[in-house]
């Protein structure tokens, strides 16, 4: 019979699926895996295992993605689809193969829309950790508005000087993978506690650094706020996902949802920084010395982005 989302044809494809991987694994290996997703993952898993469709169990685990193994997904869908075909002698069932293999990429990307959409609802559940983080900006900002801030700018102007020979494209690429390198040491690096609070830290004095000591005919906010805010607002939302892991860690708790809800924050921080990346590198200059223009500008761009956390995602 069929089960949840899949027909009893897909259900034999999923079982010439699992014989290939018990062969590409060995019993033992195989039956250790399933027994895992048993225990740990629970549901259709367990239910398949207590039936004896161990070998389904594998095979769904693999097609969503709640483990892998080498060799997954290539070699395992060639020769699985060789053995469906030489046990079945049905070509039409190897289509069905091939259409299950479609219905797995779909899945992995409906499974990336849903973390972006659930985003604004794991930001709420975190929103502390955000605000933590924003304290930690605030007080390397003030840092930086003293000796440390001189030091540091004098430091980069002689490391770095302007950007030449770059387009506006190229230059919109370079800054905002700098920005997902740094989304992602908070992300990942927040668990050991110390790195979140480092990172924002230097990040803030950099900026109060500029603030107060760079020399420009117009105020340095000028420069800063049209991509800023967003940018950072997005930077915080990385490290609210980083604290709050480090705290699931301590005091114990979901570390699996804890992983999806990091995962969810980073993409969402990944795509609106990409907003930032592009209004920094075609905008900024243009809006500079224009009055309030730039502030405006900052406001207008960040505002969405706080709305779709504040509104986002409710009723999933």
């Amino acid at each position: 019979r069929g089960r949840g989302p899949f027909s009893e044809r897909d259900l034999k494809i999923l079982l010439a699926i699992g014989e290939e991987v018990e062969e590409l694994l060995g019993a033992e290996r195989a039956k250790a895996y399933s027994k895992l997703l048993s225990r740990r993952v629970g549901g259709v898993y367990s239910e398949l295992c207590e039936e004896g469709e161990w070998k389904i169990a594998l095979a769904l685990g693999l097609i969503n993605g709640v483990f892998s193994i080498p060799g997954w997904p290539g070699e395992v869908w060639k020769r699985s689809l060789e053995r469906a075909v030489k046990k079945y002698g049905d070509e039409e069932f190897a289509a069905a193969l091939r259409l299950l293999k479609g219905k797995r990429k779909g899945a992995s990307l409906r499974g990336l829309g849903d973390l972006f959409r659930s985003a604004p609802r794991y930001f709420r559940e975190r929103s502390r950790y955000f605000a933590i983080s924003a304290v930690f900006v605030l007080i390397g900002g003030l840092l930086g508005t003293t000796w440390v801030g001189e030091v540091l700018v004098s430091f980069m102007k002689e490391s770095f000087g302007p950007v030449e020979g770059v387009s506006g494209w190229e230059l919109a690429w370079i800054i905002y993978a700098n920005n997902v390198r740094v989304s992602a040491i908070l992300v990942g690096g927040g668990p050991s506690l110390y790195v979140a609070p480092a990172v924002l830290a230097v990040n803030g004095m950099v900026v109060g650094g500029f603030l107060s000591f760079y020399e420009a005919e117009e105020p340095v906010y000028h420069y800063i706020a049209p991509h800023g805010i967003l940018e950072v607002s997005c930077i915080l939302l990385s490290a609210s996902a980083g604290l709050s892991t480090a705290v699931k860690l301590i005091r114990g708790g979901n570390l699996r949802k804890e992983g999806e809800a990091s995962v969810s924050l980073f993409l969402a921080s990944t795509v609106w920084l990409m907003l930032s990346a592009v209004v920094e590198s075609f905008v900024t200059e243009s809006v500079v010395g224009r009055a309030e223009l730039p502030i405006v500008v900052g406001v207008i761009l960040a505002a969405p982005f706080y709305v779709w956390l504040a509104v986002g995602g409710r009723g999933r």
